[in-house]
């Protein structure tokens, strides 16, 4: 079992969560929902990530996913990741989709932390499909 942190821009986080206990259900782990306003400090976020981080040491760790790479919440898990990583579980995912989030939601009880990270990026990779190659 492990922690999913989802960190994105405004409340992206929310959406994205709302929608995917929609399709799946409530999901059995503990997921957490981060937004980046620009009413915030990235020094502000990355204490937030970080508090999270903490609060998952006993429960398997932590799933960061983020929803694009280079934006701040990708960086501030990144910083997190590199500050943190020595001492406690934690992994980060970015390219955050629905997809990709429901697949974690379903094994994020009965699989390790680094069983859910490549749950995610598998996920993400197979939910690309362009119709018009396949016709």
């Amino acid at each position: 079992m492990f922690n999913v942190l989802l960190v994105t821009h405004g409340k992206l986080s929310e959406e994205f969560l709302t929608t995917a206990c929609m399709i799946y259900g409530r999901p059995a782990g503990n997921v957490v929902t981060l937004g980046f306003s620009s009413r915030q400090t990235q020094e502000d976020l990355l204490l937030r990530i970080k508090d999270c981080v903490y609060a998952a040491a006993d429960e398997g760790g932590c799933l960061i996913l983020c929803d694009i790479l280079g934006g701040s919440p990708f960086l501030m898990a990144a910083k997190a990741y590199q500050e943190l990583k020595s001492q406690f579980l934690v992994e980060v995912v970015s390219g955050l989709n629905l997809g990709m989030l429901i697949e974690v939601l379903s094994c994020q009880e009965d699989m390790s932390l680094l069983q859910g990270k490549q749950v995610a990026i598998n996920a993400a990779k197979h939910s690309i499909f362009d119709l018009a190659d396949r016709l």
